[in-house]
């Protein structure tokens, strides 16, 4: 049996069982940075859980609270930011003419690197991405972690490829917005698409996207990964209201 291991950016559930089937092989999500090679893995033999990046492969692994707290997260599925300690582990970065501070001063914590990334550990040690701190939508304080929607959006028959981003709103701050490819032959509004979502249990209502953008390729940024961070100005989505009949969709050219 093949064995494929993907550590490049977070594998939403749907794929990896896509690509299994497609390629006869058995894939185990994993996650590691430039800054930190290996941190954590499925293991080949034993326990595989298809929503989290593993165990440890090597460094200490501690979820911290938000900077400048230095305090650990303690609880198992209490959320924090994903910090790493080891020999794999990078000392540090150079100050550059552009930066305005040492950007090692809120990267380094006690000796643990922070990632940047929100995550949580079950009670076995495997942890479990959210999302870039900066990549959550924050609905009316309510944090909502793109992944999961992606995960729920993706079942959908004729969504081929899809990718969540945070939509502004006047009243709630941010709201879900979601950018898909559609399979051939196949039609998509984001009032079929939420129903679907809703009569299945697949997401909360709150979850659900509030503007759907159609396109024939999902943006990525220069190293070929999605790229969500001030998506919605870069599309041109404007201030969401909530009053009837605002525009919730609409097909985009591509960037």
């Amino acid at each position: 049996m093949k064995y494929i291991r993907n550590d490049s950016a977070a594998l939403v559930p749907t794929l990896a069982l896509q690509m299994e089937d497609y390629m006869k092989a058995v894939v185990a999500p994993a996650y590691s940075m430039t800054e930190c090679n290996p941190i954590s893995s499925n293991p080949r033999y034993g326990v595989r859980k298809l929503k989290s990046v593993g165990q440890t492969v090597g460094p200490d692994i501690v979820l911290l609270k938000p900077f400048p707290s230095t305090s650990q997260v303690t609880s198992p599925g209490e959320g924090g930011e994903v910090a790493v300690r080891g020999a794999c582990v990078m000392k540090g970065y150079e100050m550059r003419p552009h930066m305005a501070e040492d950007p090692n001063i809120k990267t380094f914590t006690e000796g643990f690197m922070r990632s940047g990334d929100n995550g949580w550990m079950d009670e076995e040690g495997y942890l479990y991405l959210v999302g870039r701190f900066k990549e959550l939508i924050n609905r009316s304080g309510d944090k909502i972690s793109p992944f999961e929607v992606e995960d729920a959006v993706r079942m959908h028959d004729a969504v081929r490829d899809c990718l969540c981003f945070a939509a502004p709103h006047e009243f709630l701050g941010e709201v879900v917005g979601v950018v898909v490819t559609v399979n051939d032959g196949k039609e998509l509004t984001i009032q079929n698409l939420n129903q679907w979502l809703l009569d299945r249990n697949a997401l909360a209502k709150m979850w659900c996207p509030e503007i759907l953008v159609r396109m024939t390729d999902i943006p990525k940024g220069p190293t070929g990964k999605p790229t969500r961070i001030d998506l919605a100005n870069k599309l041109g989505v404007r201030m969401l209201t909530g009053e009837t009949g605002e525009i919730r969709e609409l097909d985009h050219p591509g960037l």
